[in-house]
């Protein structure tokens, strides 16, 4: 027969247990949170309804320079150059696949190409 403090060892041992699961799933939903905000889109521009099929926003967007584009389809993800990145931005219009990356590629301040991939 188990004594009364056996008894309430095992108790504590399990509402501990519970109480740490509870921390560890609180804290990863945080860090999930939180890496979830780096990809936010801040922009003032009205937001355009994601995913894009590739070429709606090829006809959308080619030709339009640096702050037509930012209008119809807000800031990128990030620059370099002469190039923008949008992340999770397209989908493929017939196997509906999303593209990780969509390209656009300014020559002389417009639009020349846009890359997916």
């Amino acid at each position: 027969m188990k004594s009364s403090r056996e008894k309430i060892a095992r108790a504590a041992r399990g509402t501990l247990a519970v109480v740490l699961v509870t921390i560890w799933l609180e804290g990863c939903e945080r860090l999930q949170s939180t890496e979830a905000r780096k990809f936010e889109r801040t922009s003032s521009a009205p937001a355009l309804k994601r995913p894009v099929k590739r070429i709606a926003l090829e006809k959308l967007v080619l030709g339009k320079n640096q702050q037509e584009v930012v209008q119809l389809i807000g800031r990128p993800d990030r620059t370099s150059e002469n190039q923008w990145f949008y992340y999770e931005m397209s989908i493929d219009d017939v196997t509906r696949k999303p593209y990780v990356v969509t390209l656009v590629v300014f020559n002389n301040g417009k639009v020349s190409r846009i890359l997916f991939s």
